[in-house]
């Protein structure tokens, strides 16, 4: 069968050959500016390119996420109350909640008022 023509010109294509991900080459930068920062007119540029329903849209999306997080806000303080402190003159058997860190303000004023005497 030496007559036989064959379909392949050229030699079938070889799978890609694994090369270690020590050995491949970091990702370029999309932009050919390196790693520099955006400036001020750029991110500008890149806002008017934007389509004024995507602008709206962006905007009504951070309001609700916004108006979400007021909300929520309030609601953990429903779930969630906050101890009441009591009054300075007042001298009932409640004890004055604290937190760790006004705990340690007060002894370093304390610290502080003792050094100065």
């Amino acid at each position: 069968m030496p007559n036989v023509k064959s379909n392949h010109k050229h030699a079938p294509p070889q799978p890609p050959q694994f090369v270690p991900r020590r050995l491949q080459q970091p990702p370029r930068p999309a932009s050919g500016r390196g790693s520099n920062p955006p400036t001020t007119q750029e991110i500008v540029a890149s806002y008017a390119r934007i389509p004024p329903q995507k602008k709206l849209q962006l905007a009504l999306g951070l309001f609700a996420f916004a108006s979400f997080g007021v909300y929520m806000t309030y609601k953990f303080e429903e779930w969630y109350p906050v101890p009441k402190h009591a009054a300075p003159g007042d001298n009932s058997s409640t004890p004055v909640l604290k937190s760790q860190v006004d705990v340690a303000w007060e002894e370093e004023e304390k610290k502080e008022l003792a050094r100065k005497r």
